[in-house]
């Protein structure tokens, strides 16, 4: 993924025409070349235009396919030109020579180089003519470019817990049951939209046992996950973790067992009234690179994560509020954990750089009376983090959806039928 915190219009561009250039046959391949170059020199312009069409009949469908994509793109780009200043003889100009580059290029004439430019140039100004663009195909491309900007200004302005509904009000999203070797089911999210609700839609869709407890996890690459409290909405969560590139790739969402729950009953953690923990652990903490993994004192108090170099000491080494960051089980293997049991806690610096502190623990037990705190401090005020007291039990979810059977013919208005009888 191409982050903008990361990279410049101008750097996708120059890799974009970097790559048309290093292929071994242009885009618009040797053998159609001269074809573009005499179709350009054709002074009628009907006749320019139809040869036109022909030499693109040349191509093969792969490269008439991608070279009317990026056509599409240039008279989009085009089309700002008052911003941009990017007007159809300036985008021609850089992209001639890019597409219609060939081995021959440092033995051609200038003559033929500006014909390059203008058969792009041509190729733009009549886009729709010379690819069979319906005003169909315009709108539809027009609705992807206008979600793609809702997106892009959705990762500028949403933030976990805040979502704008006018910059973007749903999205479909592939949710797996079980695990992600399993067949995924497309669903809906809008931004109200609870990890409840997408445990029931999954759990009704694929026939999951409805007396186990699920929720829905975060998976990144097999390595690393968090689990959705019930109520959390999912549609902001989603669109912020999709700006920063470690997270973003690889990652899926699951519904499973919840086994977060089954651990801290397991280990009699639910019930734990503690407002703190601290102890000394191996820790990393890496921002643009990792550091080397070090013992140090970790506290849990407040609302607040610190790090000290040891339990006298008072000057802090980190200090992030919980608010502002995400706890995922695990530890990614190239990180070369210590030991099995650990957990990667992820903060958003103000920069926008994603930093990360990873903590090993000697028993699993210890990993979860962490989970279990960091959970409760974050998550305070909320009385259970696993059930949503607002959720309609799927029995009724599904039986409410069941088509409704008609009325007896001899009822009267009177009729004591009962509303219910219509759905069993």
């Amino acid at each position: 993924m191409i982050l903008r915190e990361e990279y410049e219009a101008h750097d996708v561009a120059g890799l974009l025409k970097e790559y048309f250039r290093e292929l071994p046959d242009p885009l618009m391949t040797e053998d159609a070349y001269a074809h573009f170059i005499t179709a350009s020199l054709t002074p009628d312009h009907d006749d320019k235009l139809h040869m036109y069409k022909n030499s693109l009949g040349r191509l093969p469908e792969v490269n008439r396919t991608t070279l009317k994509a990026v056509i599409n793109h240039l008279v989009r780009v085009s089309s700002k030109s008052q911003q941009n200043k990017m007007k159809v003889k300036n985008i021609s100009l850089i992209f001639g020579p890019t597409l219609m580059s060939n081995k021959h290029m440092g033995e051609m004439d200038s003559a033929t180089i500006n014909q390059e430019f203008t058969v792009i140039g041509d190729f733009i100004t009549y886009y729709k003519w010379l690819f069979d663009v319906g005003d169909d195909e315009i709108l539809k491309n027009q609705k992807i470019a206008e979600a793609m900007s809702k997106m892009l200004q959705l990762t500028h302005s949403t933030s976990q817990s805040i979502i704008r509904a006018d910059v973007i009000s749903d999205m479909t999203l592939d949710i797996y049951a079980l695990s992600t070797e399993k067949e995924c089911s497309r669903i809906t999210v809008f931004s109200d939209t609870k990890a409840s609700k997408i445990c029931q839609e999954v759990q009704s869709k694929r026939a999951l046992a409805p007396d186990l407890n699920w929720a829905l996890f975060q998976n990144v690459n097999e390595e690393i996950e968090r689990p959705f409290p019930a109520t959390e909405k999912v549609l902001a969560t989603v669109i912020e973790t999709g700006k920063y590139s470690q997270l973003n790739r690889g990652s899926r969402l699951v519904v499973k067992e919840n086994y977060v729950l089954q651990k801290l009953q397991a280990y009699s953690l639910q019930n734990d009234t503690s407002v703190s923990i601290a102890g000394s652990y191996q820790t990393m903490k890496e921002v643009k690179r990792k550091e080397n993994w070090k013992k140090l004192c970790v506290k849990l108090e407040k609302g607040i994560l610190t790090v000290h170099k040891n339990l006298k000491s008072k000057d802090d080494i980190d200090s992030w509020p919980l608010l502002e960051t995400t706890l995922y089980i695990g530890v990614d293997r190239d990180k070369k954990p210590l030991t099995g049991f650990g957990f990667t806690i992820v903060r958003v610096a103000k920069d926008g750089q994603c930093v990360y502190r990873y903590i090993c623990f000697e028993e699993e037990r210890e990993q979860y009376r962490w989970i279990n705190m960091f959970l409760k401090l974050k998550y305070s005020g909320v009385e259970d983090l696993w059930t949503d007291p607002y959720l309609d039990p799927i029995g009724y979810y599904a039986e409410a959806l069941a088509p409704v059977k008609p009325l007896p013919q001899n009822s009267k208005q009177h009729s004591s039928w009962s509303l219910r009888q219509c759905f069993k």
